[in-house]
């Protein structure tokens, strides 16, 4: 019974490769540590890239289309409103990005036109003590002279 019924059920043997679209690897997957992950998907990667050429190469010598015509459009996912809400969000999020590095320049030059503004000050304090002091120094060179002068011509 069961072997009739694996008969009707059973693919028939003269049917082309591209019904089944089945391959079996060359070699068999052999990995030394079963826990190791990454051997092991490599061995699978490897295995699974041996069956895509192989498969390739079997559609193209059928005679099958295995790439898209140049002039193909496949239809969209998503609908143009809802892309549209997207390309908003993303312009919106760049805008703030932008907004708030412009706000961190502005701080940035704001302390630094204060380190300015300050250093500026303190150069005109010290631009005039430096005047008072000369004038002061040439008050007392003038006086001095003024009194020398006098002295001489009471001697006289």
């Amino acid at each position: 019974a069961l072997k009739r019924l694996r008969e009707q059920i059973a693919l028939p043997t003269n049917i082309p490769w591209s019904e089944t679209q089945s391959i079996t690897s060359s070699k068999p997957v052999v990995v030394a540590d079963p826990d190791d992950d990454l051997t092991r998907e490599v061995a699978f990667y490897d295995q699974a890239l041996e069956a895509a050429v192989l498969g390739r190469e079997r559609i193209k010598k059928e005679g099958g289309v295995f790439e898209r015509p140049d002039d193909y459009f496949a239809e969209m996912i998503k609908t143009d409103d809802h892309m549209a809400k997207i390309r908003q969000r993303l312009l919106d999020e760049n805008a703030s990005i932008q907004a708030s590095e412009r706000a961190k320049a502005q701080r940035d030059l704001k302390k630094f036109g204060k380190k300015v503004q300050t250093e500026k000050r303190l150069e005109r304090e010290k631009s005039k003590a430096d005047a008072l002091d000369k004038i002061q120094a040439l008050k007392k060179s003038t006086c001095f002279c003024l009194l020398l002068l006098f002295d001489q011509m009471a001697l006289l």
